[in-house]
């Protein structure tokens, strides 16, 4: 066995082959347009059957990486020639706020230049993931975006070694993939988020944190922190309180909350259906919002403004993300950008002033 595949691996032999001869057409060792070696020579190169070398070569076929001509032989196939016009985006949930503005920014900016796109939901789940990712293979898409949701992207090693196409990462990066990668300046949106409540008039103000392990959940943690600790407030055991993502984990997450530190009078949501969540607990409290105890939330989501009071939120514009990730994305699949030029963009966000963070509180 060669030092390029190893037995002891839990991937099959053919597909640590169909990784090495990936790696070495993208690096253009073996170049658009040249014939592969034959059947015997990479069963000799590679130490393994027949049988091996035919499963290898079926799989980079169906990816459209190699290309068989009747009579001919098998060759490495020209990007250009596969162009298929379609982009695959792949989110953590289709039904998620943030996630369908994004979808809706990455339509808008693919559909004038004659792409369709193919958007699914991974659901969080490490193997869904990783089917869709095969599928949109298997389909021939010209590139991918991927909205990571709770841990960072889940197939990361994977795609690093296997991905023979554009890829861009919103809200999460991989070291070892080779992507463009987008995410908004969460830090700064929590500091402003907490900022506010503070010249409000609040001094004691918890955090209702979101998914543990998130990416940009820590990122609002630590904005949340540098906010209070450059007011001079320190920050008391019980004021970081676990919640989640959703409008009943605000829910739960407030109760438990004001009761491990019933001194608060504030609190800053990991995101607006959190913090929507909190406002419903606070209300069975009998706690009065702003006058006795003030809320802000993150995302600036469509209901924002209608709930009572008014959220106090953080714009994150989703479905600018999404355009600027699609235009970043064809401008790759047009070859206008240095192959290995990749760009990690943190973009801006904006405080949207609400009631609940403190208009009207005595």
């Amino acid at each position: 066995m060669t030092e390029e595949i190893h037995l002891e691996s839990p991937l099959p032999l053919y597909r640590q082959m169909a990784d090495v001869l990936r790696r070495e057409i993208e690096a253009q060792a073996l170049a658009p347009g040249t014939r592969l070696p034959t059947e015997k020579d990479l069963a000799r190169r590679f130490q393994v059957s027949l049988i091996t070398v035919r499963a290898c070569v079926t799989e980079l076929v169906r990816e459209g990486i190699l290309l068989r001509r009747q009579g001919r032989g098998t060759f490495i196939a020209s990007r250009k020639a596969r162009a298929t016009q379609l982009i695959t985006a792949i989110v953590p949930d289709l039904t998620d706020y943030f996630s369908a503005e994004i979808v809706t920014g990455i339509q808008s900016a693919a559909l004038p230049f004659g792409y369709e796109l193919v958007a699914a939901s991974s659901h969080d789940h490490a193997q869904t993931e990783r089917m869709l990712l095969d599928r949109a293979v298997s389909r021939g898409v010209e590139g991918l975006i991927i909205v990571t949701g709770r841990g960072s992207f889940a197939n990361g090693a994977l795609v690093g070694n296997r991905l023979f196409m554009p890829l861009i990462l919103i809200d999460s990066y991989h070291p070892n993939v080779e992507a463009d990668c987008f995410h908004t300046n969460d830090v700064i949106g929590a500091y402003d988020a907490t900022r506010h409540l503070i010249e409000s008039g609040y001094q004691r103000i918890g955090h209702l944190a979101g998914p543990k392990g998130h990416f940009l959940a820590e990122l609002r943690v630590n904005g949340w922190r540098r906010a209070l600790r450059e007011a001079g407030i320190t920050v008391e055991n019980g004021w970081l309180g676990e919640a989640g993502a959703t409008a009943a984990d605000g829910h739960r997450g407030l109760m438990a909350l004001v009761r491990q530190a019933p001194a608060l009078d504030a609190v800053f949501a990991y995101n607006d259906l959190v913090a929507i969540g909190a406002l419903r607990a606070l209300a069975e409290l009998g706690r009065r919002v702003p006058e006795q105890f003030g809320v802000a939330g993150y995302g600036n989501h469509a209901l924002a403004a209608f709930v009572h009071p008014p959220l106090t939120t953080i714009d994150t514009a989703p479905r600018q993300v999404g355009i600027k990730a699609a235009q970043r994305l064809l401008a790759r699949i047009r070859e206008e950008v240095p192959a290995g030029d990749h760009h990690k963009d943190v973009l801006p966000v904006r405080l949207i002033t609400g009631d609940s963070g403190g208009h009207g509180k005595g």
